[in-house]
């Protein structure tokens, strides 16, 4: 059966998106001082990766007010299918290093059938 909601996942994975998305918009980066502006569907180039890009589910970024097309990435973050130990599945494992490995930051990930932060 297709998933209507296409690549963004089901309504369960779209809600916890959605959640995500409401906790960090608009709130201070503790570093900076500066407001977060949350983004969904988020491309990172991935060329090393297992594929050529990668779309975070949920990014944090602040606009760069020395050069307005550059934004800082701050927060990062996948819902996630697990496993029966709780573990992400292959693809998000894989999709979780590729990222990892190109911005050189800890990506936040959750499980979206029980809505808890894994890592």
């Amino acid at each position: 059966m297709a998933n209507s909601n296409g690549k963004k996942g089901s309504e369960e994975h779209a809600n916890m998106v959605k959640e995500l998305m409401e906790q960090i918009h608009e709130t201070v980066d503790q570093e900076t001082g500066k407001t977060i502006i949350a983004k969904t569907e988020y491309p990172i180039a991935t060329p090393k990766g297992t594929k050529k890009e990668r779309f975070l589910d949920v990014a944090g970024v602040i606009d760069s007010a020395e050069n307005p097309f550059s934004e800082d990435l701050v927060y990062l973050a996948q819902v996630v299918r697990t496993d029966k130990n709780g573990e992400p599945v292959a693809r998000e494992k894989e999709a979780i290093e590729d990222i990892e490995n190109v911005t050189q930051k800890h990506v936040n990930f959750y499980d979206y059938k029980t809505k808890t932060k894994i890592r």
